[in-house]
């Protein structure tokens, strides 16, 4: 089975501490939030948000879906600590662009248009992200995918607390 994960990435400065059982990495400048999320539910959120033009249209277009806990708490605290700059990425081999849509991106509120291809880059690049998407994929230990994200961010909490 090939790596397969799904991020939310931001370099926003924000004032809310994240909670302890979402999983997340601070890399650099950047915070890393692995989501718990099937290809076709990325590819869904993709199509539903295709019309967000801010982060506030992107939350109404993806409230109605069911997402499993971790990925539920991860976007309701980034609803709730009001990030204005993200994007979320879904890299697989299976990953099929939905039709007249763009990556989910925002700077400052506002929905950044972006091409498919190389997106990952992209979006790294445009949000000054010190840690380069291509540092991300090839530390397959914590980002093969949620689950190997899980453990290793476990495995952090608990070394820290000794």
């Amino acid at each position: 089975m090939a790596q397969h994960i799904c991020y939310l990435i931001t370099t926003e400065d924000f004032d809310a501490a994240i909670p302890i059982d979402i999983v997340h990495f601070h890399e650099k400048n950047a915070t890393i939030i692995p989501l718990l999320m099937e290809v076709y539910e990325f590819e869904t959120m993709v199509s539903c948000a295709s019309e967000a033009n801010n982060v506030a249209d992107f939350h109404q277009s993806t409230s109605a879906f069911t997402f499993e806990y971790p990925t539920r708490k991860a976007l309701e605290f980034v609803a709730k600590a009001d990030l204005k700059t993200f994007g979320i990425v879904y890299f697989s081999d299976d990953f099929m662009v939905p039709e007249d849509s763009s990556p989910i991106f925002f700077i400052e509120n506002i929905r950044r248009n972006l091409a498919w291809n190389d997106y990952i880059s992209a979006i790294h690049d445009q949000l000054n992200s010190a840690f380069k998407s291509y540092e991300l994929l090839k530390n397959e230990d914590k980002y093969w995918d949620f689950y190997n994200a899980e453990e290793q961010y476990f495995r952090l909490l608990e070394k820290n607390l000794r």
